[in-house]
C-alpha cells in the first residue's frame, strides 16, 4: 500500500533517524534502565547524567541555560503549567492573549476566568499578527501575564515577540510574558538572551523531529519566582513538574533538539524552495492565500489557502493521495470553520463552496512531493468540475 504524500509537518514532524536510534539505544542500554531520581546506585546515576546532557542539548537550541529547562509531556502541559502556574492563588488576575491562539492556552486561560481572572483576547490583524501595540493598550494595573504564540500553527504567521516583551517590559515588568513556541522551536532562531524579554518559552519535540508524549518549558529567573506548581507527587523539575522522568524521550529530543540547531539555515532555506515551489505550480487551481505570501511576515514551513469551486469533505475525499489539514490538527474533527480563520476575516465565514486547507512542510518533504501533490489537487478539482 502506497502511503499519502505527507504535508502536515504544522501536525507533527517525522522523527528524525538520529532521534529515533537515540531513544532505541537509550531503551535496549542496561546502563540506563534506572530512575533519573535514584541516586544510591549506578543505574540512576547514568539516567540522571543522559538526562543532563538533553537538558543541556535544548537549552542551548535557545541559547539559554541547562537549569531553566523544565521537562514536561508537551506543550499542552507545559502551556497549563506556565499559564495557570502564574495566576493561581492571586486575586483577580488579568490576563492577555488572543483569539488566534492554540486551544491548550486560550482554554486554559479561559478556565482561569471561569475561576476569578480577568480575561483580554485581543483580535489580530489581516494577517493573524497580534501587534504590539494592542498588547500595550491592553495592560492594566492588575495585568499579570501576556500569552501569546510565537508562530501561529494555522497561518503561519510571525508575532514580534521581541518588540512585544519590551513594550511590556517598559510598562510593568512584573507582567510574565509566556510565549507559546511550539511552532517555531527548532525552526526559527530563538536567543533568549538577545531578546528584549521572554519569561516563559514552551515547545514540544514532536513539532521539531523529536519524539511524542515530551516537551517543556524554560523559565527566567523571574519567572521562576512566579510559577507554582499544578500537580503534586515528587520534587522532580524542582517540584513544578514531579513523576518519573522519560529518560528515553528527553534523550530523543536532546538529539533532535542539536540536530535542529546545526541545520536550522539549511532547514529554512529548504522551506523557503518548497514554498515557492508551491507557489509556482499552484497557478491553474483556483486559490487564494490565508497565509501572507511575504516570508517576512509568516512561516514559510506553513501555507494556508483556501480552494475555490469544492467543499472540505469533497476535498479531503477526492485528495486521498496527499496528508494534510482542513484545520489545526487539534480541531480537524470538527465541521464549524477554524476560529483561527474566522478571527483573521473579522467573523466573516468562507464561502461554502470552498475549502481551507493547510499545507505544511520540512526536513524531508522534496520538490517532488510538492509538485505531485499539486497535480492531485488540479485531478482532484477536475473531477469535481465533471
Amino acid at each position: 500500500m502506497k502511503l499519502p504524500i505527507y504535508l502536515d509537518y504544522a501536525a507533527t514532524t517525522p522523527i528524525s533517524p538520529k532521534s529515533a536510534k537515540a531513544i532505541c539505544d537509550t531503551l535496549s542500554d542496561p546502563a540506563l534502565l534506572g530512575n533519573p531520581s535514584s541516586s544510591t546506585h549506578m543505574y540512576g546515576w547514568k539516567a540522571q547524567e543522559a538526562v543532563h546532557a538533553a537538558r543541556a542539548r535544548v537549552a542551548s537550541l535557545f541559547n539559554a541555560k541547562a537549569r531553566d529547562v523544565i521537562f514536561t509531556s508537551g506543550a499542552t502541559e507545559a502551556n497549563n503549567l506556565a499559564i495557570r502556574g502564574v495566576c493561581q492563588g492571586l486575586s483577580s488576575p488579568h490576563i492577555i492573549t488572543s483569539s488566534v491562539e492554540h486551544k491548550a492556552v486560550l482554554e486554559t486561560c479561559q478556565h482561569m476566568a471561569r475561576n476569578g481572572a480577568e480575561l483580554t483576547i485581543l483580535e489580530p490583524d489581516e494577517n493573524g499578527i497580534v501587534t504590539p501595540e494592542s498588547v500595550a493598550s491592553a495592560i492594566k494595573g492588575n495585568t499579570v501575564l501576556v500569552s501569546l504564540m510565537h508562530v501561529n500553527n494555522e497561518v503561519g504567521s510571525f508575532n514580534d515577540i521581541d518588540a512585544i516583551g519590551e513594550l511590556i517590559s517598559g510598562i510593568n515588568p512584573n507582567i510574565v510574558f509566556h510565549v507559546d513556541a511550539a511552532q517555531s522551536a527548532g525552526k526559527v532562531d530563538i536567543d533568549i538572551k538577545s531578546l528584549a524579554k521572554i519569561d516563559i518559552i514552551t515547545f514540544s519535540a514532536h513539532k521539531f523531529y523529536g519524539p511524542k508524549g515530551i516537551g517543556g518549558l524554560i523559565l527566567s529567573r523571574f519567572a521562576r519566582k512566579k510559577v507554582s506548581s499544578i500537580s503534586f507527587g515528587g520534587v522532580q523539575e524542582n517540584s513544578l513538574r514531579p513523576g518519573t522522568l522519560a529518560t528515553h524521550q528527553i534523550v530523543g529530543m536532546g538529539e533532535a533538539a542539536a540536530e535542529c540547531k546545526e541545520k536550522m539555515s539549511l532547514d529554512r532555506e529548504h522551506v523557503l524552495l518548497l514554498r515557492q515551489t508551491l507557489f509556482n505550480t499552484l497557478n491553474e487551481c483556483g486559490v487564494a492565500f490565508n497565509t501572507n505570501v511575504n516570508q517576512n511576515l509568516a512561516y514559510p514551513g506553513i501555507v494556508n489557502m483556501n480552494i475555490f469551486g469544492i467543499e472540505p469533505d469533497e476535498l479531503m475525499l477526492q485528495w486521498s493521495q496527499v496528508a494534510v489539514s482542513s484545520g489545526s490538527a487539534c480541531n480537524s474533527q470538527t465541521k464549524s470553520d477554524s476560529y483561527v480563520l474566522q478571527s483573521i476575516r473579522n467573523g466573516k465565514d468562507k464561502n461554502p463552496s470552498s475549502a481551507d486547507v493547510r499545507i505544511s512542510f520540512g526536513r524531508y518533504t522534496t520538490r517532488e512531493d510538492v509538485t505531485e501533490a499539486v497535480h492531485h489537487l488540479t485531478a482532484a478539482l477536475s473531477a469535481v468540475s465533471c
